[in-house]
């Protein structure tokens, strides 16, 4: 356990692994693109490189 929520600590390695993943092909979509629509009606992909400025909005649900 890594002491936090008692989440097993592979859990934990194996979530950022898998975050990694998804960042890369969000990344090879993108290309140089901070956001691009999809051919899926409402599916959007949106990539930063830095923390970005707070902003006022409200988005759909969504996996971040």
């Amino acid at each position: 356990m890594d002491g936090k929520n008692g989440v097993p600590v592979e859990t934990v390695e194996e979530l950022e692994t898998a975050t990694q993943a998804l960042a890369k092909r969000i990344a090879r979509w993108t290309g140089n693109e901070n956001q691009i629509d999809t051919a899926i009606p409402g599916l959007g992909l949106h990539r930063w490189d830095a923390p970005t400025e707070p902003t006022s909005y409200t988005l759909n649900a969504s996996i971040c």
